[in-house]
């Protein structure tokens, strides 16, 4: 509303105060400027939005480059869900626009050529984003996928398993291998402690003998 009054401002003034120099500005009709003001701040607000997810999306990327967390990839993917939302509202808008080129007056024809190509450059400028937006989301597919098949090669170099040949490329693999490794160190605990109860009682009743 701010950047819409400052442009009413602006060229309303302009009329005004150029009354007598610019023919031009003075035979414009007020409709024909109150459909260029809305449309200036119809881009202009897709243009500050675009720059905010541009921001945001550089953030995030930082964030997942330095190290991937649950945080991040929570980031990740509402910011997924907001460059979604805001293109699907660019093509809208820029689809209205174009419906609304079909005009007879050469006047409104260039307003809405010319609010077409910033409208399209803003288009452009967001599917710029979702690419790389899916880059990064691939890329930390391809970074979580590692980190997966280096847990599960420890875990078999740990417990000296000799598992077949390509099954670290399995999805279950990974929670089968963890799952198994749970289940001895469990068994290993309750064995031990087992153990240390028994020789706990034997302790206890050699004392009582002796007594």
């Amino acid at each position: 509303m701010q950047y819409i009054h400052k442009q009413c401002n602006q060229r309303f003034s302009t009329k005004s105060q150029t009354n007598l120099s610019s023919k031009s500005i003075t035979e414009t009709p007020f409709e024909f400027k109150t459909v260029e003001v809305i449309l200036d701040s119809l881009t202009n607000n897709y243009k500050l939005k675009t720059r905010e997810l541009i921001k945001i999306y550089e953030n995030v990327q930082e964030k997942v480059y330095r190290r991937i967390s649950i945080d991040n990839l929570r980031e990740l993917a509402l910011l997924k869900v907001k460059v979604d939302h805001h293109r699907r509202n660019g093509d809208l808008a820029c689809k209205t626009i174009t419906d609304l080129q079909v005009s007879d007056h050469n006047e409104v024809e260039r307003i809405l050529e010319a609010c077409a190509k910033q409208m399209t450059e803003v288009c452009r400028t967001i599917y710029d984003l979702d690419d790389s937006l899916q880059t990064l989301e691939t890329t930390t597919g391809f970074a979580l996928d590692t980190v997966r098949s280096d847990l599960l090669a420890f875990i078999v170099g740990v417990y000296g398993m000799n598992i077949l040949n390509g099954l670290e490329s399995e999805p279950a693999a990974f929670y089968r291998v963890l799952g198994g490794s749970a289940c001895l160190i469990v068994g290993l605990i309750v064995v031990g402690m087992t153990r240390l109860l028994v020789y706990r009682r034997i302790r206890l009743s050699r004392k009582r003998k002796r007594t």
